[in-house]
């Protein structure tokens, strides 16, 4: 059973979305992968912690995250539709500016040559790292006929520690920006996308 666009939905979905903030840290961060450039003539996303580029301050506009895949092969290669069960946790954190000299350097170079951890991000010359845990945004795909649901998808949102579903089912807010995707719902970290 999908949720409804209920503040509580019902134990089902309850369930699923709780289970899939237990499992999430154990499937692989996406964010954090090397792979093809989303156009030609442009270099792939920095590894390490992404910036959101939403507008949208109320969701997930500005915040650090890092993004896991449940199927994270079919995700980076971004054939649609996606398989029923594809979820994805955009675990996010407030944007917490530092100085530059303070950022401490990795001894051996990690992904794309990255001298800097994962948790630190720098954006010309301004330079943050991941500061309070903020919310959990999941995307969760059901059969595409399910009730209550955007072609399958439910989207929803969980406290940072995970134990609280806050928000679940085909909600408008993250409708509004998820039905301009191209790729059945999803921008993607690798895809061109408009936010």
């Amino acid at each position: 059973a999908a949720c409804t666009t209920s503040p509580s939905p019902p134990p089902p979905c309850t369930q699923d979305l709780l289970a899939i903030a237990r499992d999430y840290p154990s499937w692989p961060r996406v964010s954090d992968q090397a792979n093809f450039a989303p156009t030609d003539c442009r270099i792939p996303p920095p590894a390490g912690v992404q910036r959101s580029t939403s507008e949208h301050t109320a969701t997930h506009g500005q915040k650090l995250y890092f993004l896991f895949a449940r199927h994270p092969d079919h995700y980076r290669t971004g054939t649609d539709p996606s398989p029923t069960g594809q979820t994805l946790v955009k675990q996010s954190f407030t944007a917490e500016p530092v100085a530059a000299d303070a950022v401490p350097h990795l001894p051996n170079p990690g992904p794309f040559g990255r001298t800097i951890p994962a948790e630190y991000r720098r954006d010309g010359d301004q330079t943050c790292r991941t500061g309070e845990p903020r919310e959990l945004f999941v995307m969760h795909k059901y059969p595409p006929d399910t009730p209550d649901t955007d072609q399958g998808w439910v989207y929803a949102v969980l406290s940072p520690d995970g134990t609280r579903v806050l928000a679940a089912g085909a909600l408008q807010t993250c409708m509004k920006c998820h039905t301009e995707a191209t790729t059945d719902r999803l921008f993607g970290m690798y895809r061109e996308r408009r936010r």
